[in-house]
C-alpha cells in the first residue's frame, strides 16, 4: 500500500535533520555573526535593511 502524503513523516529525512542543525547553529552565533550571515546571504544590506529582493513592496524603509 503507498503512503498518501498526509502520512510522510518528513521529520526522518535528512533534509529536514540538516534543517535543524543549521538553525541550531544560527541560534547560537552573536547577533553580530547574525546579522553578518544575512549580509552576506544577500538578505540585509550593510545598514541592516531588507535588500530589493525580500523587500515587501508596501516596506516604508525602501524610501530611504
Amino acid at each position: 500500500m503507498t503512503k498518501s502524503l498526509a502520512d510522510y513523516d518528513y521529520k526522518n529525512t535528512d533534509e529536514y535533520k540538516f534543517h535543524l542543525k543549521a538553525l541550531e547553529n544560527f541560534r547560537k552565533l552573536s547577533l553580530k555573526e547574525k546579522l553578518q550571515t544575512m549580509v552576506d546571504a544577500g538578505i540585509l544590506d550593510e545598514n541592516g535593511k531588507l535588500t530589493e529582493r525580500y523587500r515587501p513592496l508596501s516596506d516604508p524603509s525602501s524610501d530611504t
